[in-house]
Order: C-alpha cells, then sequence, then structure tokens
C-alpha cells in the first residue's frame, strides 16, 4: 500500500514537473537574500552619490547643514567608491554566517514566559555593560558613550537621506532642521564630554575628569543650554597649535619633546601676558586663549610667530605654530568659555597653514587697525552652518 502511493507521488511530480504551463519558483536559500541585500545597498550608495551631484539636488534654504562642508571632491568619490565595496565585502561576509548556520538546527529565539525573566535580565546586564565590566558605574559610563553615539549615528543616517532627495522633498531646514540640530548636536556633546571624562580618568587626571562630567552633566540636564544663566562676554579667542606635531615627537624622541614643548608653552604665555590675553585651556601642544580687545590679539599672535621665526633665525630651529583668531560673544563660565564663537575660533586655527596667523572678518572689524595680506575668502567650517570670511594675518 505504502509502495503504491509512492510511485503514484513520484509520477504526480514528474508529471508537474513535465508540464508546459506550470513554472516552478526559484529556490532562493537564505545566505542569497543576504548576499543580494548588500549588493542592493552597495548599489543604492553609489547611486546616491552620483545622483545628487548630476541633477544638483541643493538644499538652498538659509536654515539648514551642508552634508559635506569644506570637504573636497576627492574624499567624495574616494567615500562613494570605499563604501559600496565595503556593503559587499559585509554581504559576502555574512552570508557565509549565514550559510553555515543553515547547515544546523536553527534556534528558537521566541520570547515566551518561561524566558521573559531572563532575557530582560540579560538586557539589563548588555546595557550597563556588565557582561564586559564588572562595575556599575563603569557601566553606565559607558552606556552613556554608546547610546549617544546611536544617536549620532540615527542623525547622520537622517541627514544622508535628505541629502539623496530632490530639493523639493527636502525636509531639513528652517524650524525642523532647528529641532533636528538641537537633538543631534545635544547627544553628540553629551557622548564627546563622557568620552573626554573618561580618558581623563584613566589617565589619571581627575581635576580634568571632574570638569568633564560637570560640563556633561549641565548639558543633560539643562537640555544642550550649557550655562544659560551665566554672563556673557565679548572676546577675540585664539588658538595655537603646533603643526606636524606627532612626526616631529618621532623624530626627536620623547625627552627632546618634552624640553622643547616646555619651551614653547612659557614662550607663549609670556607673550600673552605682554599682550592682556588670558590663557583659557592648555590641551597638548596647543593654547586656547581670550583677549578682551582683538587689536591685542592681533599683536599677540604675530609677536608670537616673529618670537618663533627669530628663534628659528638664531638657533638653527623653532615649532611651526598655527593660529586662529575670532571675535565674537560667548558665555563665561567657571571653566572658561563656551559658545559658537569658540568652535568657529577653533575651526578656524584648524584651517591655518603652517606659520601662519588666519583671522574671521570678525576679527578684522574689531580691530581699530585692521591689517590683512590678502582678500578675504568664504570657508565653510564643520558644524557651523553659515560660511566664515577668513584672511591671513600681514606679519605670519
Amino acid at each position: 500500500m505504502s509502495l503504491s502511493r509512492s510511485r503514484s507521488s513520484s509520477v504526480l511530480q514528474r508529471d508537474r514537473a513535465s508540464s508546459p504551463g506550470v513554472r516552478r519558483l526559484p529556490n532562493v536559500k537564505p545566505f542569497q537574500l543576504v548576499l543580494g541585500a548588500g549588493i542592493l545597498f552597495a548599489v543604492i550608495t553609489a547611486i546616491s552619490g552620483v545622483a545628487p551631484a548630476v541633477l544638483e539636488w541643493h538644499d538652498k534654504s538659509e536654515v539648514t547643514r551642508e552634508t559635506f562642508g569644506n570637504v573636497p571632491s576627492a574624499l567624495k568619490v574616494t567615500f562613494y567608491t570605499v563604501l559600496p565595496v565595503v556593503f559587499i565585502v559585509l554581504g559576502w561576509l555574512v552570508a557565509n554566517r549565514v550559510k553555515n548556520y543553515a547547515r544546523g538546527r536553527p534556534d528558537d529565539r521566541r520570547t515566551t514566559r518561561a524566558n521573559l525573566h531572563r532575557r530582560l535580565r540579560d538586557f539589563r546586564r548588555g546595557v550597563w555593560m556588565q557582561t564586559l565590566l564588572r562595575d556599575p558605574a563603569a557601566g553606565v559610563m559607558h552606556s552613556m558613550i554608546y547610546f549617544g553615539f546611536i544617536v549620532l549615528f540615527l542623525v547622520t543616517v537622517v541627514l544622508e537621506l535628505n541629502h539623496q532627495l530632490p530639493e523639493s522633498l527636502k525636509f531639513l531646514h528652517g524650524d525642523v532642521y532647528k529641532a533636528y540640530s538641537a537633538t543631534g548636536d545635544q547627544h553628540a556633546a553629551v557622548a564627546e564630554f563622557q568620552a573626554a571624562a573618561t580618558a581623563f580618568e584613566r589617565l589619571g587626571a581627575v581635576p580634568e575628569a571632574s570638569r568633564a562630567t560637570a560640563r556633561r552633566s549641565a548639558l543633560s540636564d539643562t537640555g544642550g543650554q550649557i550655562g544659560a544663566d551665566e554672563s556673557q562676554a565679548h572676546r577675540t579667542f585664539m588658538f595655537t597649535d603646533i603643526v606636524g606635531s606627532t612626526g616631529l615627537i618621532e623624530a626627536i624622541g620623547d625627552a627632546a619633546w618634552a624640553r622643547l614643548l616646555a619651551w614653547h608653552d612659557r614662550t607663549i604665555r609670556r607673550l600673552l601676558g605682554e599682550h592682556g590675553g588670558e590663557e583659557v585651556h592648555h590641551a597638548g601642544d596647543g593654547v586656547f586663549a581670550a583677549f578682551s580687545d582683538a587689536s591685542h590679539a592681533i599683536s599677540c599672535a604675530v609677536a608670537i610667530q616673529r618670537t618663533l621665526a627669530e628663534h628659528r633665525a638664531q638657533h638653527g630651529f623653532a615649532p611651526s605654530v598655527r593660529i586662529g583668531l575670532h571675535s565674537d560673544v560667548a558665555q563665561r563660565t567657571a571653566s572658561g568659555y563656551e559658545g559658537r564663537g569658540v568652535h568657529i575660533a577653533a575651526r578656524i586655527g584648524a584651517l591655518a597653514e603652517a606659520d601662519e596667523i588666519l583671522a574671521s572678518r570678525a576679527t578684522f572689524e574689531s580691530s581699530p587697525r585692521p591689517d590683512s595680506s590678502g582678500a578675504f575668502r568664504s570657508v565653510r567650517l564643520r558644524g557651523i552652518d553659515q560660511p566664515i570670511e577668513v584672511a591671513a594675518i600681514r606679519g605670519s
């Protein structure tokens, strides 16, 4: 009886396979779906890099954020070339893993009443990083960094989606952008402060760790408005930085670098004192200072570069330093100054070349003796919505 049924089933399947009107669905395996998803993401990414440039989908609103601000075209091409390759490789690797899983029995990962308590307990341990660090305080610290960067990832995804849309469908402008920016910028600041506090704690820099933690707490408590109730002050901010410091350390060694850095710090601090400058922070091989008078800031910057040039001529060597200046209003806090103007000054300092003083137009307009060595140029600064006009200072 069973033999006849088996034969009947075989004959029926053969007849169906041989019937011209019956189409068999392709047997798509799970690993092929995963690999196809990787290829699909790669294609979408490549198209998304080409389409906005070819079709000129640009957001012309005054209140918006540029996706690739001040980024050379070569880097954009590299980004949209490497990322599709990464998606394909990642899809291939995950597809191989899925193929291995398919050879065995799949896990039963359903959540039931019997395992609900255990799953919640495991989730809590994972969130608080207790699977890696058995210290709850350390778990809280790492969780804040983790979730902060998760939010930053989502903010970046939204920004890129807006970048791919035609101009008529773009949504990150006006009040929508303001709300988006407030959320993203606050979480970015919290994550950066927490990461800084973590680094300081591991290095044993207790005062710096305490300040970073306090700033992070203030940011979280005030919804992003740090020091909103503290006094404002109009200052000209200066950022200095030794150019090529890492290569210099490699060339001369740690001991010689320590002596050179000590001389550099003494020289900068002496000139700040002579020109009425206030040292706000000293980080590694750079100084953040503030001046109540823009002309004093310019004179101090010129004096720094001239002193370094004279030392170089007399003794054969002096480190190359870049300097950025910007005049603006900022919040005066217990630890220094906070605000948009400080960030602009830092970004301008990062744009300066070796042995150059780069200042914003606001700096020249605040000085009774403006003195630039060239025409102003408009630059895009990372994180700043509007372009800033800058020019080099004569004597640098």
